[in-house]
């Protein structure tokens, strides 16, 4: 069923009539669907390029914005484990920022005691949960290590936005340029004009104009 929605929606941006181009709404979701499609199909290749040279190099940021945030990732687990003792497989985003905080567990689960008492949420002593640091600037540094990785993920997630807005200013480009020479009903005016006739029937005719 989404397949054939797809092909649908794909064949109402395709289609043209007989003696005109697309419909704005079909070039809007040609350039919707790949920015710079109407554009090219219209003739205004450079236009078109610009549309899909955007296209090209945010994806290519993104993919390249993801790659340097795993890698980074993987820097600052393996620090932490050389530096700190730490067990980073199967953890999740608070333990990361816990391990960044405090200099060893016996610290975070001391000050969360002081915190909240009971309903403390504490790692205990048990095999993979304590860590402590070498020194307190190797902590440091593996917190500008991460906050340097969440940023390239960040950024990786920002471009896919500036894909988005792409493709929308390039699908409200191509319709307006395309609404701009596609006849419409509008277009269509009717006139009376005098003839030169003798009588008053014999003096009126309706003009149709485009």
């Amino acid at each position: 069923m989404p397949l054939r929605l797809f092909l649908l929606v794909v064949l109402i941006a395709t289609g043209a009539t007989p003696s005109h181009g697309a419909s704005p709404f079909g070039a809007f979701v040609r350039s919707l669907l790949i920015p710079g499609w109407a554009q090219h199909a219209n003739g205004q290749s450079h236009t078109a390029l610009r549309f899909a040279a955007a296209e090209g190099l945010l994806w290519s940021g993104y993919f390249g914005l993801r790659a340097v945030s795993s890698i980074r990732e993987d820097n600052y687990r393996t620090f932490a484990t050389s530096h700190a003792g730490a067990t980073p497989e199967g953890k999740g985003g608070v333990y990361f920022d816990d391990l960044g905080f405090y200099m060893s567990q016996q610290q975070h689960d001391l000050f969360a005691l002081v915190d909240d008492g009971a309903e403390a949420q504490l790692y205990g002593a048990g095999d993979g949960n304590t860590w402590e640091w070498d020194r307190d600037a190797s902590r440091k540094r593996f917190r500008r290590m991460r906050n340097a990785a969440e940023s390239a993920e960040r950024n990786a997630l920002f471009a896919t936005g500036l894909v988005v807005v792409n493709h929308l200013v390039s699908a409200i480009h191509a319709a307006r340029n395309t609404e701009a020479s596609f006849p419409t009903a509008a277009a269509i005016q009717w006139q009376v004009e005098p003839f030169r006739g003798r009588s008053l029937v014999q003096g009126m005719s309706l003009v149709r104009r485009f």
